[in-house]
């Protein structure tokens, strides 16, 4: 729907509402319909040097409600997500002077059914031509979409489908190929959409298989790109799909444009092939007046793309789900040793951790729920959803750390990389509440949970290695919340039944005829006296064990007789190089 209305000034602006005329909506206004759109023509006749211009407002949902801009049928620019009663200017496109002539102008506004409002509105107002030397010379959003190759060529005989290509610079600072010189535009790849090439994506074209050379299927080396170029950073301008060239990429599309057959469905070129057909499959944006280049669009989308991290803060941002999961950071320690490394926030975070090969993987950490917790605006110790690790790096060597969080939720949170020392001993949980089943008798187990042995002789439980050394005891964090008890700590839970006055029988920790409940208040009363790395714990005497035992395996966790573990802590020294 197209329609014109008066603004609070009394001047008449167009507007593009998708829906239905004849459906109200609220306030007896149109209401935006889903999966619908309104569509605005105008035929323009341009010179080259010519900037196409209008002002806008948009009230829509961000990457769901997207008003499109195209010239002849190409999409130059699309628009979304602003909630403002402000006015912004859009440099649309910028014709060459293989351009000068007349061109239709297409405004499209389509909405999808992710969501519903009733603000799904653009207005579009003041269309007109203005010239590179005008207003955009003072604009730092003017990015403008190109082709790499230009000016069809319909010359009797040509051998090549297009006058101009670009010439492409490898950048050896970003490995990437730019247009005209080093530090020019970035050059990309269009993976998942019709191209000057072939009306069938290059995608499609290596998924069914038909760049197959010598026995050799491409597809594998291409699946890799096209998952790229699904997650780059910048969808808002128009780029999804896109993925920046690559010399690796280029030698790929030269095989791609050599090799695969003339298809009169797929439209795709069929004269001799040249050494830059391949530039047929790519575009940029050129940057006008005070715009800058485009960053990396897939910076920590791969790991050659990986964000640098350094010792103190850095800031993570996790905009959108991705599978799969982890959005790629790097860090190179400039010294061995042991480093914390820490997230602190307002949401749940996810951790991995992979070697400088990109294939190994060395952990990952979610919920921190150990001996170093954070404090509240009061100053009390709490459980947070942040994650918690200490890792022995080392120095010169690169490490990936890819970040999420839980549910893949959009954030923004701060990472911390503390180095510690050589060495370092800690408290590190002696399993944590994740249950994996046996596939063949269906029991459930703790697959992360340490090996363990009771010393008779110090009545306490001990940690055992893989290799069967016997090490540290076990303890138990009375003190703080737990992997078991997410939300409050032993002593915290038995001493509110006390101050509660509650019915023995009605008591957590009243468990096949006996109450522990001060036997836990007693051991918390002593674990609040210990100091340094100990404080909060109580070794885990047979006593102690009999108590875990019943509350986990007579409670909830019924036949996993290990699950007591997950409220247990042993001592773990990391960088020991003897």
């Amino acid at each position: 729907m197209v329609r014109s209305e008066k603004d609070e000034n009394g001047k008449e602006r167009t507007f593009l509402r998708p829906g239905n005329t004849a459906i109200p909506g609220e306030n007896g206004k149109d209401s935006s319909i889903d999966y619908s759109y309104a569509t605005l023509y105008a035929d323009v006749e341009v010179s080259g040097g010519d900037v196409l211009v209008f002002d806008y407002k948009v009230g829509s949902e961000e990457d769901c409600d997207i008003l499109y801009i195209l010239i002849d049928g190409v999409i130059v620019k699309q628009l979304s997500g602003y909630h403002s009663d402000q006015w912004y200017t859009c440099y649309a496109y910028v014709f060459t002077d293989d351009e000068a002539g007349e061109h239709e102008i297409t405004f499209l506004y389509n909405k999808d059914g992710d969501k519903t409002a009733n603000d799904d509105i653009i207005y579009v107002d003041d269309l007109r031509i203005e010239t590179v030397g005008g207003d955009i010379n003072n604009s730092k959003d003017a990015l403008i979409f190109r082709y790499a190759a230009t000016a069809p060529n319909t010359d009797e005989g040509a051998t090549t489908q297009f006058k101009k290509y670009i010439t492409p610079v490898l950048n050896e600072d970003d490995g990437y190929l730019h247009v005209g010189k080093a530090d020019g535009p970035i050059l990309f790849a269009d993976f998942w959409y019709a191209t000057q090439w072939s009306t069938m994506s290059v995608w499609q074209l290596a998924y069914y298989d038909y760049c197959v050379v010598e026995g050799f299927n491409y597809h594998g080396p291409f699946e890799d790109y096209a998952w790229a170029a699904n997650n780059n950073i910048i969808s808002e301008m128009n780029m999804h799909g896109l993925v920046p060239v690559t010399e690796e990429l280029r030698d790929l599309l030269k095989i791609l444009t050599e090799y695969v057959p003339y298809n009169e469905e797929w439209d795709n070129f069929d004269g001799p092939y040249h050494d830059n057909e391949w530039l047929e499959i790519c575009c940029y944006y050129e940057p006008y007046g005070q715009t800058e280049q485009l960053e990396d669009p897939l910076k920590t989308i791969t790991l050659d793309a990986a964000v640098k991290m350094f010792e103190g803060d850095n800031q993570i941002s996790v905009p959108f789900a991705m599978t799969p999961r982890g959005f790629k950071y790097k860090f190179i320690p400039e010294k061995s040793g042991v480093y914390h490394v820490f997230s602190t926030g307002s949401v749940d975070t996810f951790a991995f951790l992979v070697a400088s090969d990109q294939k190994t993987f060395l952990g990952e950490w979610d919920d921190k729920v150990a001996a170093e917790v954070s404090k509240d605006e009061n100053g009390v110790e709490v459980a947070d959803g942040n994650f918690e690790f200490y890792w022995d790096f080392e120095a010169g060597e690169t490490y990936y750390l890819l970040f999420t969080t839980f549910l893949d939720q959009t954030a923004i949170y701060n990472v911390t990389i503390d180095y510690v020392g050589e060495t370092y001993t800690y408290m590190a949980n002696a399993a944590t509440a994740i249950y994996s089943a046996n596939l063949v008798t269906g029991e459930l187990f703790l697959p992360d949970a340490v090996d363990y042995t009771y010393d008779e002789e110090n009545d306490c439980y001990r940690y055992v290695d893989a290799n069967g050394n016997v090490g540290s005891p076990i303890y138990l964090d009375v003190w703080r919340p737990t992997t078991f008890m997410w939300k409050t700590s032993l002593y915290q839970l038995a001493q509110s039944y006390k101050n509660d006055n509650v019915p023995v029988e009605k008591r957590e920790f009243y468990i096949n005829g006996v109450d522990y409940t001060d036997m836990i208040i007693k051991y918390g009363l002593r674990a609040s006296l210990t100091q340094g790395l100990h404080h909060g714990y109580v070794l885990v005497t047979k006593e102690v064990h009999d108590f875990l035992y019943a509350l986990t395996v007579h409670t909830a966790h019924e036949g996993i007789s290990n699950s007591w573990l997950t409220l247990c802590y042993y001592e773990k020294t990391i960088g020991d190089k003897n």
